[in-house]
């Protein structure tokens, strides 16, 4: 198991622990029925003049998988072009500074977001902190916040604590965030993942 990096995008594999060690133990087999998910962060590959127009590549590749089976069969599946989401860039653009790729359950952790006002008024936000169905990640302290000024073309970061109570792969969300001076409200079911294992 590897994602390879290419020429034009870089890959960090984010499948071990800070030990170093692999989130899967020690094994080299999946067992009937059972499933393993794996992360890898890809980052594009540019210079400064070509960061202009990364807005409009979707693009990143395909998977190719290859495996042996227990009686020494040899597997191999290959994915169609993968594409990214491309998100529109509005108004007030929010996302993720800093967020843990693996933590272990009941370990509390900090969420970083940075909400930047692309617009020539100034914007008073305040935010809501919602709760996704089943989800195994709780707010830490008061679900309603005032954030304050943000001024024209400027950025505030955002410090948000969450609880994990159990192992998986989660959304982060739901989040609402009001600009009171207009009333206008900006939603986001959802606005990263992360992976939670057994403490």
């Amino acid at each position: 198991e590897a994602v390879v990096s290419t020429q034009s995008t870089g890959v960090t594999d984010l499948n071990f622990l800070s030990s170093g060690d692999s989130i899967f133990a020690d094994s080299d087999y999946i067992n009937p029925d059972d499933t393993w998910q794996y992360l890898y962060k890809l980052s594009p590959k540019m210079t400064a003049d070509e960061k202009s127009n990364v807005k409009g590549v979707s693009s990143v590749g395909k998977l190719d998988i290859m495996w042996l089976s227990n009686f020494g069969e040899r597997g191999r599946l290959q994915s169609s072009q993968l594409q990214r989401l491309i998100q529109p860039q509005g108004e007030l653009v929010v996302t993720v500074h800093s967020l843990p790729h693996f933590i272990a359950s009941d370990t509390q952790f900090q969420l970083c977001l940075r909400l930047r006002n692309t617009t020539d008024r100034k914007y008073n936000l305040h935010i809501t902190l919602g709760q996704l169905p089943n989800s195994g990640l709780v707010w830490v302290g008061d679900i309603k916040k005032v954030i304050g000024e943000v001024l024209p073309c400027s950025h505030l970061d955002v410090q948000l604590d969450i609880l994990p109570i159990k192992s998986g792969v989660w959304d982060v969300g739901e989040i609402t965030i009001e600009n009171v001076l207009t009333n206008k409200k900006f939603n986001y079911p959802s606005i990263g993942q992360i992976l939670v294992g057994l403490k």
